[in-house]
């Protein structure tokens, strides 16, 4: 298995110029399925993402954890979701089947989180080389790709240092300044 996820992401990068035009459909076909969307943003992630900043502010030890833990696993069921959504999005009801999972994770009394948890941390540990290698590979890309979008971050900064005064240590350059 080991061998199979590593092979496997060493062609992430490819496995992702695949998959832009497959994004549009995927999001027209969540644009269908609004209704268990609609119950998925605020029990899958609003509700996780207060838990965590609580937890966070009253420096709870066990609670941290458990958050921890539910935004690690989050992400590796939505990366593996994204990588195989041409399947998953064709079977009936798996939308729902996969919020449902959520949820479950969410509960405050499940034990779903940490059971998931300690299946998937031996093989992220396993191939734990092999990602940071990819996610190196990946921040040279965005660095070479960084001086072309440069201008249109530089002024969200400005526009949001104007609505935020002392938000961010920030000078305008020429770019930003066509306001």
């Amino acid at each position: 298995m080991g061998s199979t996820i590593s092979t496997l992401l060493r062609y992430v990068p490819g496995l992702f110029d695949h998959f832009t035009g497959f994004l549009f459909a995927s999001t027209t076909c969540a644009r269908v399925l609004a209704p268990v969307s609609t119950v998925r943003m605020p029990i899958c992630y609003a509700f996780p993402g207060y838990m965590t900043f609580k937890s966070i502010r009253t420096k709870h030890p066990q609670a941290q954890k458990a958050w921890l833990q539910y935004w690690a696993v989050v992400s590796v069921l939505l990366v593996l979701e994204f990588l195989l959504s041409i399947v998953l999005f064709r079977i009936p009801g798996y939308n729902l089947f996969f919020t449902s999972i959520f949820i479950s994770m969410a509960w405050p009394q499940s034990t779903l989180t940490p059971k998931i948890f300690n299946m998937i941390a031996p093989k992220v540990a396993e191939n734990e080389s092999t990602v940071d290698e990819m996610l190196r590979r990946l921040e040279g890309t965005a660095r070479h790709h960084y001086p072309k979008i440069e201008p249109y971050v530089n002024q969200a900064q400005y526009l949001f240092s104007k609505q935020q005064p002392g938000a961010y240590n920030f000078t305008p350059t020429e770019a930003t300044k066509k306001d």
